[in-house]
């Protein structure tokens, strides 16, 4: 009796090993494959929707070789996806086409609360001094993309822009952040560090600083007849005040996408002072195709870009230059120094 349990025991073991080794193997084998089947669908989406459609038959064609020469050293997604992106971008030079994992496009403000401190974190010692020692009006950490509003000594507004503003929904606060800075000299605002947004609050912001409707931009998307114009907004405004003051914008290498067309429509218009760095050189816009639901993949594309409608110049790839160039961590000092 005691030698049949060992056998079957022993059979049991052997038994459980074969179907490990085999769930082992088609796993692997299926990343494999699956990895293969997201690149194409990835290729596919280039193709099909990329602004420069001769470009994205170059960018499709090097991920597949790239893809094939390093399949079987792809061990988990996390890994597939770093690298699938490092090609992209050596491949296009794009910021925004990227491939993301669990793409969430509807996230809450409180997701990005921990993430907004990097504005204030960049700052030197004496630019956080200055901001401390500022009257702040708004109790909340973030909210609508805007992380700090404070009047600085000297009565100088300093509005401080994590994202610029997605849509209406965002309007009520906007609106009332600036008439609490209304009575400000002059408004000092800081995209250092801004992961982007959308062209409702590029409109909307900007229409507080005209006084009448702007010209700011014009754009293009694959499969467009023609070029479209961006206008500020001026139906709805509820503040004046801010029509003939000094305005200043504060940027950096990571003031990103639709903070660098913000700034793009303005200094087109000679509106603002742009101090600290060059921007990142994100001119593309676009939106999110899904290649994979299970692991759930996301690809952002580029399909369109922004120009100036003068001498159809974009900021694509190589940023927006500041007026007076200084190290982000020192452009708030700078900026009130030449502040009559």
């Amino acid at each position: 009796m005691l030698v049949k349990r060992t056998l079957l025991i022993k059979v049991y073991i052997i038994l459980v090993s074969i179907t490990s080794i085999s769930c082992y193997g088609q796993k692997k084998q299926s990343i494999h494959e699956k990895s293969g089947q997201v690149i194409n669908r990835i290729c596919d989406s280039i193709n099909s929707f990329y602004i420069d459609e001769i470009k994205s038959k170059k960018i499709s064609k090097e991920l597949k070789v790239w893809h094939l020469s390093n399949f079987e050293n792809i061990k988990d997604w996390k890994t597939f996806v770093k690298k699938v992106n490092k090609q992209l971008f050596k491949s296009s030079n794009d910021l925004h086409l990227k491939l993301y994992q669990n793409y969430e496009s509807e996230e809450d403000d409180s997701d990005y609360e921990e993430e907004s401190t990097k504005i204030f974190d960049s700052k030197s010692k004496a630019s956080k001094e200055i901001i401390k020692s500022g009257n702040r009006v708004i109790d909340f950490a973030l909210k609508s993309g805007i992380t700090d509003a404070r009047i600085l000594d000297g009565n100088i507004g300093y509005l401080a822009l994590y994202w610029i503003a997605e849509d209406e929904k965002d309007k009520n606060v906007i609106d009332d952040v600036m008439m609490k800075l209304k009575e400000t000299k002059a408004l000092i605002i800081d995209v250092g560090v801004n992961i982007g947004g959308a062209p409702f609050g590029v409109k909307y912001y900007s229409g507080f600083l005209f006084e009448n409707k702007t010209h700011l931009s014009s754009f293009v998307r694959r499969g467009m007849k023609g070029p479209r114009e961006r206008w500020s907004i001026k139906e709805g405004i509820p503040v004046e005040t801010f029509y003939n003051k000094p305005i200043y914008v504060l940027t950096s290498r990571r003031t990103f996408s639709a903070a660098e067309s913000f700034v793009f429509g303005l200094k087109n218009n000679n509106r603002i002072t742009q101090v600290g760095k060059a921007t990142a050189g994100g001119g593309f816009f676009g939106g999110t195709y899904n290649v994979s639901s299970e692991p759930k993949l996301d690809l952002w594309i580029s399909r369109g870009m922004t120009f100036n409608p003068n001498n159809g110049d974009s900021w694509e790839a190589k940023g927006i230059q500041p007026d007076i160039e200084v190290d982000y961590s020192k452009a708030l000092e700078k900026a009130l120094s030449i502040i009559d």
